[in-house]
């Protein structure tokens, strides 16, 4: 009897992912290549172009481990992750986290949080696009009026904190650079990820302007960013922040929650 076409879709992953071939081979033509051999084309293609969507994604992370390394973990996660998409674009959300799992990643506690930086940039560099928020009317509204503003933040942006000092050690190992001089003892570096006026590029924040951008992206009204950010870093003046990030266009689009709707 025939497979169901179901069957056969996932033999055919099982064989092209994880090399498993027994279920197919009685269904493939030699014509002077084993079964097998034929269905290891298939295989090789697929584990190099993921591999390869990989490494596109994480150079820094490749020059950190070395080639034949990166080559071992990409291929282990392409077993693992199989492709959901036909878009290589979105392939290797996950690998950070797969990174940090491995045992042999174990002494390099930077490893997992520069993938992360490296996704980060990715995802702006394909983020969709969106014109800047029209200020002059926002600058107009009342004071009473932001505890039901929420500010919607560019596609592209990203936040990351990390106890590493993510941001140095990608910036020492782009092209031309050494790759040393980074002191891992730093500290708590907070980035914002972005693609503005059609550039990615990545800024270190402040505590405060740190927790007021993320909390407009988590979705809080104006007032309560505000709120979150003062309570961070006391002190803190949210008002020239959000000027300077609106300015280069941060903001996207604005709009009014009932009081009921606030968390």
């Amino acid at each position: 009897m025939n497979p169901r076409l179901r069957e056969l879709q996932l033999a055919f992953v099982a064989a092209v992912y994880r090399g498993d071939t027994a279920a197919l081979e009685p269904l493939v033509r030699a014509r002077g290549l084993p079964p097998a051999a034929r269905l290891a084309v298939y295989r090789n293609d697929t584990v190099l172009n993921l591999s390869g969507a990989l490494a596109a994604a994480y150079p820094v992370v490749q020059r950190l481990v070395g080639e034949g390394f990166f080559a071992f973990a990409a291929g282990r996660y392409v077993e693992a992750q199989p492709s959901t998409s036909g878009d290589l674009h979105g392939y290797g959300a996950g690998f950070a986290a797969w990174l940090e799992a491995l045992p042999q990643t174990e002494s390099l506690a930077y490893l997992a949080e520069v993938a992360r930086l490296e996704w980060a940039l990715h995802e702006a560099y394909f983020a969709a696009e969106a014109p800047p928020l029209v200020l002059d009317a926002l600058a107009r509204l009342p004071v009473q009026a932001h505890a039901r503003l929420r500010v919607r933040l560019h596609p592209s942006a990203r936040l990351l904190a990390s106890s590493l000092p993510v941001l140095a050690i990608w910036q020492a190992n782009q092209p031309g650079a050494d790759g040393g001089g980074v002191d891992l003892g730093a500290g708590v570096e907070r980035l914002l990820v972005s693609r503005l006026a059609g550039e990615v590029g990545v800024a270190r924040l402040g505590v405060g302007e740190f927790a007021l951008l993320a909390a407009l992206a988590d979705g809080a009204a104006l007032a309560r960013a505000c709120a979150e950010a003062l309570e961070a870093e006391p002190g803190f003046d949210p008002g020239p922040a959000l000027g300077i990030w609106l300015a280069r266009g941060l903001a996207v689009d604005a709009y009014f929650v009932n009081n009921d709707e606030e968390d």
